[in-house]
């Protein structure tokens, strides 16, 4: 009984989970043979190439996947990823603004951004993203203390914050509900005009 391509490919990635490198090239090669635009073979091949360093052949594998699936969010993050780390920032940078047109996430993108400029001035990313988030939290009080003048200003206890609001909204869509009741509690007691509803 002949395997489908399908079935080939799934027993590649079993075997790439199971850390069978070797079956996991063999199969994911052996569907190249048969169809050497095969999106999702040339991705996975190209993920195993980056595992032993082999950069170039990850990159060829990327941009094929790519070019048979644009709309493939992962194949853009690996391609623009495997590119950073060999230090291509033009071509990441090309890559990623590519990549936004194709409608992957602009958020990952701009991830991927950050890290370029980081990357291409010679500075680590990591403290680029420590100065951001202190950056952020900077303004997020400086946000806090211009709310809180505007409610005195218009009488004590007139509203929650917006900042409360954004966050009680933020706990409650990733699914902290513990912390967006208790929120929600402390909002209620602070304003008693405004009621939230759990059910």
């Amino acid at each position: 009984m002949e395997l489908t391509i399908e079935q080939v490919l799934q027993q590649g990635i079993e075997a790439h989970r199971e850390g069978k490198l070797a079956e996991a090239k063999r199969l994911y090669q052996a569907i190249l043979q048969a169809q050497p635009l095969h999106p999702d073979a040339n991705h996975n091949l190209g993920v195993l190439s980056v595992s032993v360093n082999n950069v170039h052949e990850a990159l060829l594998l990327f941009k094929t996947a790519i070019e048979a699936n644009p709309k493939m969010e992962q194949f853009w993050l690996s391609y623009i990823d495997v590119l950073i780390k060999d230090k291509q920032f033009d071509n990441a940078k090309k890559a990623i603004e590519q990549g936004k047109k194709q409608g992957v996430s602009v958020k990952k993108l701009d991830t991927y951004g950050s890290k370029v400029e980081a990357l291409g001035q010679g500075r680590d990313f990591k403290s680029i993203k420590r100065e951001t988030t202190f950056s952020e939290k900077r303004k997020k009080l400086a946000a806090d203390k211009k709310t809180k003048k505007l409610q005195k200003q218009k009488g004590k206890g007139s509203a929650p914050s917006k900042t409360d609001l954004v966050k009680l909204i933020e706990y409650y869509q990733t699914g902290q509900y513990g912390d967006a009741e208790k929120l929600a509690v402390f909002i209620t007691q602070k304003f008693p005009k405004h009621q939230f509803s759990w059910n």
